[in-house]
């Protein structure tokens, strides 16, 4: 018989199940998957927006190098402040700039931009705080939900060759 391991809130739910209706936690989750099988099969919608992606790659920039991350002031638009660490400073640099908090570093960042525009202010966030190649295009694809990302001509720069001798 195969085994697999479960999440122990799983194994909670399939013993309560057990002990209300008799039924085995394989009879249960065979008579779920009939259920199932009798509707239409719904594309799974991801929670992950753009803007949530966009904090989180922001966060483990900060944690890979946090005392380089203040460079990230310096990143800003022709009339818009894009971080600082004052949300206040983000409203006041133009119109709806909705300035959101990056979790857990004390550091704010305007949201009301495009996917495009938040691409562009991570690839300037990588150049501030010296991000390797390797991270650069880890992060961009996955901002761009593993598309295809563009490389620069002629490769990482030869520093950040992972295949130099």
């Amino acid at each position: 018989m195969a085994q697999i391991d479960l999440d122990q809130e799983l194994v909670d739910f399939l013993r309560a199940n057990e002990s209300l209706t008799g039924e085995t936690p394989s009879a249960f989750l065979r008579k779920l998957l009939q259920k199932r099988k009798s509707k239409p099969v719904e594309k799974p919608r991801s929670d992950k927006s753009d803007l949530s992606i966009f904090l989180r790659i922001l966060r483990e920039i900060h944690e890979q190098s946090p005392e380089r991350f203040s460079a990230v002031e310096n990143v800003r638009g022709r009339t818009r402040v894009y971080f600082s660490r004052n949300p206040k400073a983000i409203e006041s640099s133009g119109q709806s700039t909705f300035p959101v908090e990056i979790p857990q570093i004390g550091w704010w960042v305007t949201s009301n931009t495009s996917t495009d525009r938040k691409r562009a202010i991570l690839e300037e966030v990588f150049r501030a705080v010296g991000s390797s190649f390797e991270d650069r295009h880890r992060w961009l694809a996955e901002f761009a939900g593993a598309k295809s990302v563009g490389i620069e001509p002629g490769g990482p720069p030869e520093d950040d060759d992972p295949f130099k001798i």
